[in-house]
């Protein structure tokens, strides 16, 4: 017996080539699968699938990922308050409405939801000269 397709196609099971995310082991060690509501967790998911400082414009929520522009806004608010997504305004300058600006929310998962956060770099030591003069 044999892993099968999840589709019903009765062909044999591929793994996925990149297109998934990692869903952290604390989302169960630390109860969140328990705490959280289902539209926090909808958020939560979209968020894994995305990179740090995405941006959400609320009329394609539905569109996009099949959820109203309410969950979504109760999703985000409540991992907000648990301090698991971190919301920051963009001001961008609009240039088709001429002096306007257009303000964007990016939005960013946070530890240990910041699975696909950039891994910080470590400053290298600079190379100091060593002579050999006695």
């Amino acid at each position: 017996m044999y892993a099968l397709q999840e589709d019903g196609s009765r062909e044999p099971y591929t793994s996925p080539a990149g297109g998934y995310s990692k869903l952290p082991f604390a989302y169960w060690r630390d109860g969140w699968h328990r705490e959280l509501s289902l539209s926090a967790k909808a958020v939560m998911l979209i968020g894994l699938s995305l990179k740090p400082g995405f941006i959400m414009p609320q009329p394609q929520v539905k569109t996009w990922y099949g959820i109203s522009a309410d969950t979504w806004g109760k999703g985000v608010l409540e991992l907000r308050k648990a301090h698991l997504l971190d919301t920051r305004t963009g001001k961008d300058r609009d240039w088709l409405r001429g002096k306007g600006y257009r303000f964007d929310i990016e939005y960013s998962m946070l530890a240990p939801f910041n699975t696909r956060a950039e891994p910080v770099k470590k400053k290298e030591e600079p190379e100091v000269a060593v002579s050999e003069e006695a």
